[in-house]
């Protein structure tokens, strides 16, 4: 995925994490929109499909996990590379990177 044209997807219901995460890649090149919840990802991905989300795992109402669930039983978003991350330390990592779940993780 090159950062010409390529559109990142942040979800992350902290605005300071999103606005770093939007400047860090659009230094890159890269596309961004943001979103704060889970459910608006969701509608985000209806209406113009990303190259990649970038997701945080735990956020109020509908989490991470849930979101995932949700874009892997749609045909749709089924194959966007999704890179979760948490402000914390991830037990199991290896969860989080099978491709059929999530393309990698992140910790801050």
């Amino acid at each position: 995925m090159e950062g010409e044209n390529a559109q990142v997807l942040i979800v992350d219901d902290q605005e300071l994490n999103r606005t770093l995460f939007e400047t860090l890649l659009r230094e890159d090149g890269y596309r961004t929109r943001s979103v704060a919840s889970g459910q608006a990802a969701l509608k985000a991905v209806e209406a113009d499909l990303p190259d990649l989300i970038l997701l945080d795992l735990v956020m109020p109402g509908m989490g991470g996990i849930d979101v995932i669930q949700s874009l892997k039983a749609q045909e749709k978003s089924r194959a966007i590379p999704i890179v979760v991350r948490r402000g914390r330390r991830i037990s199991s990592p290896s969860r989080w990177t099978d491709p059929s779940f999530a393309h990698g993780f992140a910790t801050s």
